[in-house]
C-alpha cells in the first residue's frame, strides 16, 4: 500500500489547462488522470491537497467534480481555496456531503507518519514570499489566506496553491514545505517515500 500525494488537479480550468501546455481541459484532465490509473494501485491511499474542479460556482462543477472517480485508491481531500466545501467559501459546509461522494474524507488539514517523521497536510504552504503566488496583495503586503495557513511549529508541510515549480522549500523558520501541485510534479501524483527522500537529500 503506497500513500500518494498530490494538488491542484484544476479540473476542467481553461486557463490552467492552457499554461500547463494543453490546448483544452479534456486533454489536461485525460492526460493526468492517465497517470494516476498507471501508477496507483486500488489499494493505495490518495491525498489531494486541494482545487480539485476551478469553477466551483458555475454551472456543471458537481458533474466535473465525477472525474475523481476515475482515478483508483482511497481518496481523501484536504481542501483548496477553489473547492466549494472550503471553509474560506460562503456556506461551505453545504456543499461538503458533494465532495463527500467522491472522496471518503473532506478535511482542512491532515497529520500523516512516514518512516518516523510526521507531516502535516494542507492545501496552504506555512508562508511564501511571493505574494504573487500566495493570492496577497503586493501593494499592502497582505496575505488573503493568512488565516488558513497552518501555524509552523517545525514539522515538515506538504502543500499545494502557489502553482510553482519546486517541490522542495523552506519557511521563514526553515521549516521543510514539500509542494505536490501538478506544476512541479510533472502532471503525476507523488509517492510519500518520493518526497521524504527529497527532503532528506537536502538536510
Amino acid at each position: 500500500m503506497t500513500i500518494w500525494l498530490t494538488s491542484d488537479w484544476h479540473f476542467q480550468h481553461q486557463l490552467v489547462s492552457k499554461l500547463r501546455g494543453f490546448d483544452s481541459p479534456e486533454l489536461h484532465d485525460t492526460a493526468f488522470i492517465q497517470k494516476c490509473q498507471k501508477m496507483i494501485a486500488e489499494d493505495d491511499i490518495v491525498f489531494c491537497l486541494g482545487d480539485v474542479v476551478f469553477n466551483a460556482n458555475l454551472k456543471g462543477w458537481q458533474e466535473n467534480l465525477m472525474l475523481v472517480n476515475e482515478i483508483p485508491g482511497h481518496k481523501h481531500l484536504i481542501a483548496g481555496n477553489h473547492d466549494r466545501c472550503a471553509v474560506n467559501n460562503s456556506n461551505g459546509r453545504k456543499y461538503k456531503q458533494d465532495f463527500q461522494k467522491v472522496f471518503e474524507t473532506v478535511s482542512e488539514f491532515v497529520k500523516i507518519s512516514y518512516d518516523g517523521t510526521g507531516f502535516l497536510l494542507s492545501h496552504y504552504p506555512y508562508d511564501t514570499t511571493d505574494l504573487l503566488f500566495s493570492n496577497g496583495n503586493p501593494a499592502t503586503n497582505k496575505d488573503a489566506y493568512s488565516k488558513y495557513r497552518l501555524r509552523d511549529e517545525g514539522m515538515p508541510l506538504i502543500h499545494g496553491h502557489t502553482h510553482t515549480t519546486m517541490i522542495l522549500t523552506y519557511s521563514q523558520n526553515r521549516t521543510p514545505q514539500l509542494n505536490v501541485n501538478l506544476e512541479s510534479t510533472k502532471m503525476r501524483p507523488v509517492s510519500i517515500g518520493e518526497l521524504s527522500r527529497i527532503m532528506k537529500s537536502c538536510d
